[in-house]
């Protein structure tokens, strides 16, 4: 079923701030991790420099032989950082985003479709509109006014 464009709209905004939300907290974890263990920023900042290094060499078409050198020193120190992680009982996992989707990592699409998470938040918003607009409190039998209707319906609705 598809719902207004508006629904759509403030879905994709709310599944946009649960991502900026996780990226946040992310980032949080990490310069926490920085501030008490600057060895694994040390880390991170090599494995930063060597991916620098991979792509100007790749531009340069240096030569295999240097990109695998490179790629080789980047898991050395990578296995490194883990080692620290686990010597400091950091989980790697939570130094990442840890986003509400699954599907999508809460950008709303998923090979240019709209995700379900978007569907689904979608039809949150056209539900408590239609609730909004006609509460069930006021929509039932006993309310209900026969005399609105014409008289040839009226004598098939008795």
């Amino acid at each position: 079923m598809g719902y207004k464009k508006e629904y759509y709209i403030k879905a994709l905004a709310d599944v946009a701030k649960l991502r900026l939300t996780a990226d946040e907290i992310a980032k949080n974890n990490l310069l926490s991790v920085y501030l008490a263990h600057p060895d694994i920023k040390e880390l991170d900042d090599k494995m930063n420099a060597l991916g620098l290094l991979a792509v100007k060499s790749a531009v340069k078409l240096s030569g295999a032989d240097e990109i695998i050198n490179l790629k080789s020193e980047y898991e050395k120190i990578d296995r490194d950082k883990q080692e620290l992680l686990s010597k400091y009982n950091i989980s790697a996992s939570s130094l990442k985003p840890n986003y509400c989707c699954k599907n999508c990592n809460d950008t709303g699409y998923v090979n240019g479709e709209l995700c379900e998470c978007v569907k689904k938040i979608a039809k949150e918003y056209y539900y408590n509109d239609l609730c909004e607009k006609m509460p069930l409190e006021r929509s039932s039998f006993g309310s209900f006014d026969i005399s609105l209707y014409p008289d040839d319906a009226r004598s098939n609705m008795q």
